[in-house]
């Protein structure tokens, strides 16, 4: 009979046993998949971390790359606008000097026109005489003109003297100096000692029309500037 007990004891104490180990197993295995599935879970939390990062860093070089090309093709696009601009600009100026370059060449052929030479030359000495305003004047001017100067000064005197309420001027022709043969023609004039001095020669008074008018050769020439917003 004991013995019969002692056998029962021992099979429940083996039961409790089992149930304990299969309980301490069940456990075991319930925190090892807790592990995994939480390790597995912040892998692939660190996975999408570092692609999203990743893709960040690819979006922001792209982006940077995007307005540095940006940057390049406005200032590409300027210096081709402003290098264009200067070709127009020295086109235009090259056709105004051809201009004013054939200008040039055809005053010399004014002074062999002497119905057209002559009052010019008048009116020049006048302008000159009331420029200066002086009561002694000095005029230099071609010596192949000196006759023709001579002849003329009384007749500019008259006219500066009545226009200037009876002030007197004497003019005389400079011998000693004279233009330059290939002058076009025209006078320079000035007072005793040279303290002023006044050039109308025909190349003098075109490089003045030149100054003046400009302007308004440039825009016969090339049409009205768009940037310009007022007109005298």
């Amino acid at each position: 009979m004991a013995s019969v007990k002692k056998m029962a004891s021992t099979s429940n104490e083996s039961s409790q046993l089992d149930k304990m180990v299969e309980f301490i197993t069940k456990e075991a295995e319930d925190k090892a998949n807790m592990i995994t599935s939480s390790s597995l879970e912040e892998a692939s939390t660190e996975k999408n971390n570092r692609i999203n990062a990743a893709k960040i860093r690819i979006d922001a070089t792209h982006e940077r790359r995007i307005k540095q090309l940006e940057v390049q093709r406005k200032i590409e696009y300027s210096n081709a606008l402003n290098k264009n601009r200067l070709l127009v600009l020295k086109a235009r100026e090259e056709a105004l000097v051809k201009v004013f370059d054939e200008t040039s060449k055809r005053l010399t052929s004014i002074s062999d026109n002497m119905a057209v030479y002559k009052p010019l030359l008048k009116n020049l000495l006048i302008q000159t005489f009331f420029a200066l305003m002086d009561t002694k004047v000095n005029v230099v001017c071609r010596a192949k003109d000196a006759a023709l100067v001579k002849e003329l000064i009384p007749e500019a005197v008259a006219a500066y003297e009545k226009e200037a309420l009876g002030q007197k001027m004497e003019a005389t022709v400079c011998t000693r100096n004279t233009l330059p043969e290939d002058s076009a023609g025209g006078v320079l004039a000035y007072t005793p000692g040279g303290k002023v001095r006044i050039s109308n020669t025909l190349e003098s008074r075109l490089e003045l029309l030149q100054q003046d008018m400009l302007p308004e050769i440039r825009q016969m020439m090339f049409g009205p500037n768009p940037n310009r917003t007022h007109y005298d």
